[in-house]
């Protein structure tokens, strides 16, 4: 694996330096590859004796660190880990300042400021190798990670981590006679699509899945799932007959009102085919979410919705090459979608 900042030893270290005075806090993103890898770094500090304080699953906002720092202050935190979370990006400033109050450590595979260099205690992998999957080998040097294997295998799925070829080779060795074309079709893709129907279900309530997840009781996600797959498999048509295209872009946008959260899963599985697919959904009575893939051409859908959101109010987003997403007020979707096309 290629850290492009950071090392195995810097983050051994800072485990070492743990003592039983410390308070330790865990900050992590809200999907498969956040409760993983919380649930592996939870598991890496119970073989040193130690407990979790609090584990905060947090989506990107504005000034995103500042209930977190009120937070953690009013726990006596005084060590955080955070994983997979973009905190270098979204709000650099507000990062920089939770680091100055808690010793912290970051591991994430999201694209990297530049000025993330300068920093230690920060891990950050190729966008194509998870957090979870960075851990997991972190983890290596505290107990037998094979117990992991099912949820790393899902979780690798879910991030599309199959592209690299050593994290393939790692996937057919773990579940043999998986394709790249197949990984969704084979339990590892079931249980990533049954978690995340499970997080976006009790979106409220991100500590039961956490719970289900750590204590592989996936059974309790199976109704939500066959509920979830027909809102799903309902949208993804609705999607393919009303979707608008531009041509120019090899772009398909399109905006619904779906009882859940689910486009980020419709985009996900509609980028199995050609072209840039997009999902614009309600969240709040004046915002809107904008989900964002592409597996089959070279644009950097990152630096896309970088692009669509320039010089909207109260926006945020960002991503990978192959997934992203953003927040914006709902009067700016006309702009947003100009602004794509530019």
């Amino acid at each position: 694996m290629n850290y492009l900042v950071g090392s195995e030893k810097e983050f051994h270290s800072f485990i070492d330096s743990i003592t039983s005075e410390d308070k330790i806090g865990i900050i992590t993103h809200i999907d498969l590859d956040g409760f993983a890898s919380a649930i592996i770094l939870e598991e890496i500090l119970k073989s040193r004796g130690f407990n979790v304080e609090k584990i905060l699953f947090m989506n990107y906002s504005k000034n995103m660190f500042v209930e977190p720092k009120k937070l953690f202050e009013n726990l006596g935190i005084t060590k955080v880990l955070m994983a997979d979370l973009a905190a270098d990006n979204d709000d650099f400033e507000g990062f920089l300042d939770f680091r100055n109050k808690f010793d912290s450590f970051l591991i994430d595979h999201h694209p990297m400021n530049e000025k993330t260099k300068d920093l230690d205690k920060v891990i950050k992998t190729e966008s194509v190798d998870c957090a979870t999957w960075a851990i997991y080998n972190l983890a290596k040097n505290y107990f037998d990670v094979k117990i992991f294997d099912e949820l790393v295998s899902a979780t690798m799925v879910a991030e599309w981590s199959f592209r690299n070829e050593d994290n393939f080779n790692f996937l057919k060795e773990k579940n043999p006679g998986v394709t790249k074309e197949t990984f969704f079709d084979f339990p590892c893709g079931k249980l990533a699509k049954k978690v995340g129907a499970g997080a976006i279900y009790y979106a409220n309530d991100l500590e039961r899945v956490y719970e289900i997840i750590k204590n592989k009781e996936f059974d309790k996600l199976t109704e939500i799932d066959k509920l979830l797959s027909m809102e799903i498999d309902n949208q993804i048509i609705a999607y393919k007959e009303n979707a608008e295209y531009f041509s120019e872009k090899d772009l398909y946008f399109y905006y619904s009102t779906p009882k859940h959260n689910i486009a980020s899963i419709v985009t996900t599985i509609l980028s199995k085919e050609k072209g840039i697919f997009i999902f614009a959904v309600d969240i709040e009575k004046e915002m809107i979410k904008v989900s964002i893939r592409n597996n089959t051409t070279e644009e950097d859908v990152g630096a896309l919705i970088k692009k669509g959101i320039k010089g909207l109010e109260n926006a945020i987003g960002g991503g990978h090459k192959r997934a992203a997403a953003a927040r914006f007020m709902k009067k700016d979707l006309q702009k947003f979608k100009e602004n794509l096309l530019e």
